[in-house]
């Protein structure tokens, strides 16, 4: 079921919400924000002048991909406070491009009771518009907590 027009209002939401599908709207990337990722990860000095020099010009690099999830999930669900839990399991299924247009399709596969928030589960794919094929699967576990309980953590 994609639920595009719900909205999570509170943390109690995800829990109400479990096998909610949310899809995102289409975004482009950007050649400078791949740059700024290979300066921000090092690979910039890592592979010097090299980098990219074996892979097709404007490959968007596996973890690159990862680190959007962030920004193409607050599209789609909003902001919330909490902390990266991890990844169970990440698939790069198909070779995404720079110049390719993509969107978050994100479900809530799970949710459980933990310090004082919620331990959420979501099922990612990230889909290119042009092939309409998913070019990343990713199960995300994210800790979702109250702010003032996310400040009181990250100062101790």
């Amino acid at each position: 079921m994609t639920q595009n027009d719900l909205t999570i209002q509170c943390l109690e939401d995800f829990e109400k919400n479990i096998g909610a599908e949310f899809v995102g709207p289409w975004r482009e990337q950007s050649v400078d924000r791949q740059q700024s990722f290979y300066h921000g990860t090092y690979l910039d000095l890592t592979y010097g002048e090299t980098i990219g020099s074996q892979y097709p010009t404007g490959l968007v690099e596996g973890f690159q991909m990862l680190g959007m999830l962030d920004w193409l999930s607050a599209e789609v669900i909003g902001r919330w406070d909490g902390f990266n839990y991890g990844l169970n399991k990440v698939r790069f299924i198909r070779p995404l491009m720079v110049d390719q247009t993509i969107r978050l399709r994100l479900r809530i596969a799970d949710v459980v009771a933990r310090k004082g928030g919620y331990l959420v589960t979501y099922g990612a794919q990230i889909e290119e518009q042009q092939s309409s094929s998913v070019v990343m699967a990713a199960e995300w576990l994210v800790l979702l907590m109250p702010a003032e309980a996310v400040k009181g953590h990250a100062a101790s």
